[in-house]
């Protein structure tokens, strides 16, 4: 749902869990209403939900999957993110404690024209206003969470946040 009601052709990217687990990935795009049905892995009671709409903030939700019904609300007012990683490291960011994948970010700018890196800065517009976390770690690392560098920052509307990871 958006602020004028149903967002309809929206793109929405599923993945079972918390999105770490590597579990087989879904692709829906909303239809009359706003409305999405989806197939994702069984076994798992959570999932996240990066949902691409033009004319919205690209955001991202932790989703319970009971059965019932829910309703994903997405922002208008989206602003800038800069991410600068020590050169040779992999990239990890959070959006609100929710993994926000580099493919995710990469889809999100092509399919607005734009170039996800600059440089060696990631730059991506239209973001959701919150908490983001970016992380470097070194490829090959045993566990990317425990030996990461991060920095971090909160994202205001048509705001810019610059990270840089030391």
């Amino acid at each position: 749902m958006g602020r004028a009601g149903p967002v309809i052709g929206a793109n929405v990217s599923i993945w079972p869990g918390d999105g770490l687990n590597n579990p087989q990935e879904a692709h829906v795009t909303t239809g009359p209403g706003g409305v999405f049905d989806a197939s994702i892995a069984a076994g798992f009671d959570r999932a996240l939900m990066a949902v691409h709409a033009p004319g919205y903030a690209l955001r991202v939700f932790d989703v319970p999957l009971d059965g019932r019904a829910f309703t994903l609300n997405l922002p208008q007012g989206g602003g800038t993110l800069y991410v600068t990683p020590p050169t040779g490291n992999g990239v990890f960011l959070l959006q609100d404690g929710r993994l926000l994948s580099i493919a995710t970010l990469f889809h999100w700018a092509s399919s607005r024209g734009e170039t996800l890196m600059v440089g060696n800065t990631l730059r991506v517009s239209d973001m959701a206003p919150g908490r983001y976390r970016a992380c470097a770690y070194k490829p090959g690392a045993p566990n990317m969470f425990n030996t990461a560098r991060c920095a971090e920052g909160f994202l205001t509307p048509f705001g810019e946040l610059r990270l840089t990871i030391q």
